[in-house]
C-alpha cells in the first residue's frame, strides 16, 4: 500500500512539473516596472515576447523591441515587435494621457499619418508582415480591451503597465485575434 501512495504521489508531482513547464505565460517576460525594455503577451494563448530582429531592405539597424512612449504630453503610444519565423509582428495601443490609469482601447486602429497624434486614439493592433502582405487585426466598438499604466515617469523615461483587447482583422470580420496578459516595461 505504501509504494502504491509513493508511485501515485510521485506521477502526480511528475504532472504539476511537467503542467507549468507547459503553461505559455511562463515564458513571457515578468510584469516589471523597472525601465528594463522588455515586454510580452498570449496571442490567442501562444506566446509573444517582444525581441529585437535585423534591419529590413531600406534600413541595416535593428528593430528594437519595444518602440514608443510619451507623445507630447497627454498621448502615449506602445509597440511591441518580434520576428517569428520571417513575419514580422507587431501588437501596437494608444490612448490620451500620459498618468498612471487604466484606459479604454475601443478606437479603430489606423497607422500614423498626418495630424498624428491627433488621430485615433484608445486603440490597439496587431499586425503581421510577411514580405508586402500585411495581416492586420483592430480594436473597434465591439472589440474591445484595456491598458493599464502602472508606472508613468515622464523625467525618466519610464512607462510599464499591462494591457489586453480583442482585434478583428481588417479584411475578414468573421476572423478576431486574443491578446492576453499582456505587459510592458519601457526606459528611452
Amino acid at each position: 500500500m505504501k509504494k502504491w501512495i509513493l508511485r501515485a504521489s510521485v506521477l502526480a508531482l511528475a504532472a504539476t512539473a511537467c503542467k507549468k513547464n507547459n503553461d505559455p505565460e511562463s515564458s513571457l517576460p515578468p510584469a516589471t516596472q523597472e525601465g528594463r525594455n522588455t515586454g510580452g503577451c498570449l496571442v490567442n494563448g501562444q506566446p509573444f515576447v517582444a525581441s529585437r530582429y535585423g534591419g529590413d531592405l531600406l534600413s541595416t539597424s535593428p528593430t528594437e523591441p519595444l518602440y514608443g512612449g510619451y507623445l507630447g504630453d497627454s498621448v502615449f503610444r506602445m509597440s511591441l515587435r518580434r520576428e517569428n519565423n520571417g513575419v514580422k509582428e507587431s501588437i501596437s495601443f494608444s490612448f490620451k494621457w500620459n498618468r498612471t490609469g487604466t484606459y479604454r482601447l475601443d478606437g479603430h486602429a489606423s497607422p500614423p499619418g498626418p495630424g498624428y497624434p491627433n488621430g485615433v486614439l484608445n486603440e490597439a493592433s496587431f499586425s503581421a508582415r510577411s514580405g508586402l502582405v500585411v495581416d492586420r487585426y483592430t480594436t473597434d466598438a465591439r472589440h474591445t480591451g484595456h491598458a493599464t499604466l502602472t508606472r508613468a515617469d515622464v523625467q525618466r523615461g519610464i512607462s510599464a503597465g499591462t494591457f489586453e483587447f480583442v482585434a478583428v482583422n481588417t479584411r475578414d470580420s468573421t476572423k478576431t485575434l486574443t491578446i492576453t496578459n499582456g505587459r510592458f516595461d519601457r526606459a528611452y
